[in-house]
C-alpha cells in the first residue's frame, strides 16, 4: 500500500489468498467490461509520453509502460500475466482508495524452489520452476479507482495523471503508482499477518526470510508470532539482510542500521504498508517506499528481488552488429573482481580477442591504445569496440554490477548527485577526449557542467560558458555506423546511456584540470 502524506490518501492493500537470461513478457489482461475501465472510449488529448486518444487507451498505455519497466529489470522464462481493471472505489474530497496490486496466489516446494517449505508469490514460483500459469489463472491482480476521472468530489476532481516518463512525486501519477503496485504483485511483500504475527500455514515466505530485527538480533523466521508483531513496529530496527542488497546499500546517505537498509516499521502499524516497504528514512528514496516521492531509486528494490530468487541484470543489454565500429561506455559500476575486458564482454562475444573482436581506448597524448583482456575499463570513459563473428551479439555487463557512485557539489544539477569525469588537455591546442555518461538514465546535454580548479569555471560552467572561456567545447560527437557519420550532441540533445562521445578540451584548458560533471537523473 502506498501512502500519500500531503493528502492523506491511502492505497488499500490487496488481500492474498492462502494458496540464465530470458526475454521477459508481462501481459496485461483487461478484466473490464465493454465501455468501462480500459475499454472507456471517452475522447482525451494525448499527453507527454502517452499518445492515447481515448481514456481507456491511455490507461492501457500506462499499464503497459509499467510492465515494460519490470520486463527490463527481471527475467522470466515464462509469461507473467496481470489481470487489471478500473472500477469505482470509495473516494471523498480528501481521501480515497487509489488502487492496488498483489499476487493472485502463492506456491511452495515447486521444482527448482531455492528454499523448502517457503511460500513464493506465484509469478516468482513460475519463473523459478519454468512452468507458467494458465491464461485463465493470472499471476497478479490489479484494480484501480475509476472515480478519479468521473467524480468531481473524488480528491478534488484532479483525476489521474496519465503522463509517462515524467516524475512528479504525485500519487495521482498513474505510471509511478502502477510500477509500485506491480512490484508488490511480483513479490515485494510479506504474507505474515501483522496483527497476529502468524505465518501462512505456519510456513515462512521468501520476503520475510530476509527480515531481521537489529535490536533483538533475531531473524523473522526464528521469531515467535508475538515477537514478529513487536518487531513490525520496532521503528528503525527492522532491516533487510539479503546479500545482494547488502552489497548495494552503501550508496544510501541515510536509512541504514549497522549497514543494512531499514524497512518500514512505524508505531502504530500502518495496515497494508508496514514491513512490505522500505523505510521512508532512506535517502535517496526507493520506488518501493510507502509514500510517493519526486525522485525514486530502484537499485535496492531490484537487488531485493534478486535476493528472493528473481534473475536479471540491473544494467543494459545492447546489440553490437557484426563488423561495425561502435563507441560505448559503462553505465553501471562493475563488481570489483569482474571489471576486466574479459569479464565485461568476453562472455558475450565468441572467438579470439584481437582477432574476432577488439576494444580500443584513446589518450589525447599518446593516441589509441588496446587494452588487454586483463585490463580494466573506467566509467566515464568512452571506448571503441568491434566484433566480426558473423552475426549481431548482445552486450551486457556482470549481473552483480552496482549503481554508479556519485558525489554532491554546488554545481551538480541533480539532487541525486553527479559523477565527475577528468578531461585531458594539451598546452595551447585542442585535446580530444572520449567520454560517456556513467548512468543508466538519459542525460540532457544542457544539464552537463564543467568545473576547473581555477579560472573562469572554478565555480562551475554550463557547456556554452565553458566554450566561451575556451576551456571545453559545447558540442560532442558520437559515431553512427548506420549513417555512416557522426551524430552531434549539443544544447537540446539527450545523451543516452552506453554511448561513447568525443568531447574536446580547448586552447585555454591546460593547467586547469577540467572535469565534466554528469548528473544522475
Amino acid at each position: 500500500m502506498r501512502l500519500v502524506p500531503t493528502m492523506m490518501v491511502m492505497i488499500a492493500g490487496l488481500s492474498v489468498p492462502v494458496f540464465s537470461a530470458f526475454a521477459t513478457t508481462i501481459t496485461i489482461q483487461v478484466a473490464d467490461g465493454p465501455g468501462e475501465g480500459f475499454n472507456d472510449s471517452t475522447p482525451v488529448t494525448p499527453v507527454t509520453g502517452n499518445p492515447g486518444t481515448t481514456l481507456g487507451q491511455q490507461r492501457l498505455n500506462v499499464f503497459q509502460a509499467a510492465a515494460d519497466y519490470w520486463e527490463t529489470k527481471l527475467e522470466s522464462p515464462v509469461e507473467i500475466t496481470v489481470s487489471a481493471k478500473f472500477d469505482p472505489q470509495p473516494c471523498s474530497q480528501f481521501s480515497g482508495q487509489l488502487g492496488a496490486a498483489g499476487p493472485r496466489s502463492i506456491v511452495r516446494d515447486f521444482p527448482g524452489a531455492p528454499l523448502a517449505n517457503t511460500w513464493y508469490p506465484v509469478a516468482l514460483g513460475n519463473s523459478l520452476s519454468g512452468s507458467g500459469s494458465s491464461p485463465s489463472d493470472p499471476d497478479i491482480g490489479a484494480a484501480f479507482n475509476s472515480n478519479l476521472d468521473s467524480d468531481p468530489n473524488c480528491l478534488g476532481g484532479a483525476g489521474w495523471d496519465y503522463r509517462i516518463g515524467v516524475q512528479t512525486g504525485s500519487p495521482l501519477q498513474l505510471y509511478s503508482t502502477v510500477v509500485h503496485e506491480l512490484g508488490h504483485g511480483l513479490g515485494f511483500l510479506t504474507f505474515v499477518n501483522l496483527s497476529t504475527g502468524s505465518k501462512v500455514a505456519g510456513l515462512d515466505d521468501v520476503f520475510m526470510h530476509f527480515l531481521h530485527d537489529q535490536q533483538t538480533g533475531q531473524d523473522w523466521s526464528a521469531m515467535t508470532d508475538a515477537q514478529r508483531v513487536v518487531s513490525s513496529v520496532n521503528t528503525g530496527e527492522l532491516v533487510w539482510t539479503g546479500p545482494k542488497v547488502q552489497s548495494e546499500a552503501s550508496f544510501l546517505s541515510s536509512g541504514l542500521n549497522t549497514g543494512d537498509p531499514r524497512m518500514y516499521a512505524p508505531n502504530p502499524a500502518q495496515p497494508g504498508s508496514s514491513v512490505s516497504h522500505w523505510d521512508t528514512a532512506l535517502t535517496p528514496d526507493e520506488v518501493m517506499e510507502p509514500y510517493a516521492t519526486p525522485v525514486n531509486e530502484d537499485w535496492l528494490t531490484i537487488k531485493a528481488f534478486y535476493d528472493m530468487g528473481w534473475q536479471g541484470n540491473p544494467c543494459l543489454r545492447t546489440d553490437l552488429p557484426d563488423n561495425q565500429w561502435t563507441q560505448i561506455t559503462l553505465e553501471c559500476q562493475p563488481p570489483g573482481l569482474q571489471n576486466t575486458v574479459a569479464d565485461l564482454f568476453g562472455d558475450d562475444i565468441s572467438g579470439v580477442y584481437d582477432t574476432d573482436w577488439v576494444i580500443y581506448g584513446y589518450d589525447p597524448t599518446s593516441g589509441y591504445f588496446k587494452p588487454t583482456l586483463n585490463d580494466t575499463l573506467e566509467q566515464g570513459r568512452g571506448y571503441w569496440i568491434i566484433q566480426v563473428t558473423g552475426s549481431t551479439v548482445t552486450l551486457d555487463i556482470p549481473r552483480d554490477s552496482h549503481r554508479t557512485p556519485v558525489q554532491s557539489s554546488g554545481i551538480c544539477t541533480s539532487n541525486k548527485g553527479c559523477f565527475e569525469v577528468p578531461l585531458a588537455t594539451k598546452p595551447g591546442v585542442v585535446a580530444w577526449n572520449m567520454v560517456g555518461s556513467p548512468f543508466l538514465s538519459t542525460v540532457p546535454f544542457d544539464d552537463l557542467r564543467v568545473v576547473t580548479v581555477t579560472g573562469a569555471c572554478s565555480t562551475g560552467c554550463t557547456m556554452s560558458e565553458a566554450k566561451a572561456a575556451d576551456i571545453v567545447h559545447d558540442t560532442a560527437w558520437s559515431y553512427n555506423a548506420a549513417t555512416p557519420g557522426y551524430d552531434v550532441f549539443s544544447s537540446g540533445a539527450q545523451v543516452p546511456p552506453r554511448k561513447g562521445l568525443w568531447l574536446p578540451t580547448l586552447n585555454q584548458a591546460d593547467g586547469l584540470d577540467p572535469k565534466l560533471v554528469v548528473p544522475y537523473l
